[in-house]
């Protein structure tokens, strides 16, 4: 897995990130972050998971915040995106705690296994953050 994480990373697809307790190292969860377009937009899709029996210790806003400052000063993205199931409101209220906006919900947007389910977006941009904008790493040659 960690093989496969670092050519994502290496190939500028995917950065996905362990979260562990700082003072045992226990495995809490995951960010991640998936690059939609590196062109003139600079977006990515920013999604988090914490196991359950780390909820409402307040890991899952220290790391998802965290990710997302990174996304925007280190992988110089502009738009974040995290699509989150109408149901989940432990999720729904860390997006809005973290700084996202709401954007509205997607139909359709994800195959569950059985159905297509809709989504409530959220976006980001560095200025959500407090961060300064800056222009595309890579702008598309057309």
């Amino acid at each position: 897995m960690r093989e496969r994480h670092a050519e994502l990373a290496r190939r500028d697809v995917g950065y996905v990130w362990g979260v562990f307790r700082k003072s045992d190292n226990a495995v809490l969860g995951w960010v991640d972050i998936y690059v939609f377009d590196r062109g003139d937009a600079q977006t990515a899709n920013f999604g988090y998971l914490l196991h359950n029996q780390h909820w409402g210790k307040g890991y899952g806003p220290e790391a998802a915040r965290a990710m997302a400052k990174v996304a925007f000063t280190k992988l110089k993205l502009h738009w974040l995106e995290a699509a989150v199931k109408p149901a989940n409101r432990r999720s729904l209220k860390l997006a809005r705690a973290i700084g996202f906006r709401r954007l509205g919900v997607q139909k359709n947007y994800e195959w569950s296994g059985t159905k297509w389910v809709d989504k409530v977006i959220f976006v980001a941009t560095p200025k959500d953050f407090g961060l300064p904008e800056s222009p595309p790493k890579y702008l598309r040659k057309w």
